[in-house]
C-alpha cells in the first residue's frame, strides 16, 4: 500500500488538451473505452505516439519547455503564483471549495456525479482517480482516500502536490486526450485515461 501511495504521489501535471476526458464521468465501473488493457489506442505501452519513451515531444527529459526543473515559469519552486504553500487560492487546506473533505460535491465517497480521469501505473494497473474540480484544479484519490491534488501551472500543464503542499510531480498532455505522469525528477510513472 505504501508503494502504491508513493507511486500515486509522484504522478501529475495535466493540460487543457484532455478536456474531453477531463469531463467524462468516473462514477461507477470504468467503461472499457477508458481501460488501456482493452483499448490499445490509449495504452502508451502499445501506442507509441503517447509514450514519452518514444515520443520526445512529450518527454520532459528531452523537451525542456515541459520540464519544470528547467522551465522556471512552470516550476512551483520558483513561480510563487503556482505554489500552494504561498498562494492560498490554490491550497485546499485553506480554500475549502478545493477540499473534498469539506466540499462533498468533489468527494467520490459522497458524490456519484463526478467528472475526471482514471490513473494507471506504467504496467496498466489502475491506481486511482482524479476528480475534476474546475479547469485549473483536480483532486486525486487512491484506495478511497484523498491522496494529492493538481493545480494548473498557467502554461497548459499541472503540478501535483501532496496534501501538505509539497510538490511531488506533474502531468504532461499526450495526443489522445490523456496525460503522462512524472515525478519531480522527470521519471515517467504512469498515465491517465
Amino acid at each position: 500500500m505504501d508503494a502504491l501511495v508513493s507511486t500515486c504521489r509522484r504522478c501529475f501535471v495535466l493540460a487543457i488538451l484532455g478536456l474531453t476526458f477531463l469531463f467524462a464521468p468516473i462514477a461507477g465501473a470504468q467503461p472499457s473505452s477508458r481501460d488501456p488493457n482493452i483499448n490499445s489506442s490509449i495504452n502508451p505501452q502499445i501506442n507509441s505516439s503517447i509514450s514519452p519513451d518514444i515520443n520526445s515531444s512529450i518527454n520532459p527529459q528531452i523537451n525542456s519547455s515541459i520540464n519544470p526543473q528547467i522551465n522556471s515559469s512552470i516550476s512551483p519552486q520558483i513561480n510563487s503564483s503556482i505554489n500552494p504553500q504561498i498562494n492560498s487560492s490554490i491550497n485546499p487546506q485553506i480554500n475549502s471549495s478545493l477540499n473534498p473533505n469539506i466540499n462533498s460535491s468533489i468527494n467520490p465517497q459522497i458524490s456519484r456525479n463526478l467528472r475526471g480521469l482514471y490513473l494507471w501505473n506504467r504496467s496498466g494497473r489502475l491506481t486511482g482517480i482524479m476528480v475534476t474540480v474546475n479547469r485549473d484544479f483536480f483532486v486525486l484519490f487512491s484506495g478511497g482516500e484523498w491522496r494529492a491534488y493538481a493545480a494548473s501551472n498557467s502554461a497548459g500543464g499541472y503540478n501535483q502536490f501532496a496534501l501538505d503542499g509539497a510538490w511531488i510531480g506533474y502531468l504532461v498532455a499526450n495526443s489522445q486526450g490523456g496525460f503522462n505522469l512524472f515525478d519531480t525528477n522527470g521519471r515517467w510513472t504512469g498515465f491517465t485515461t
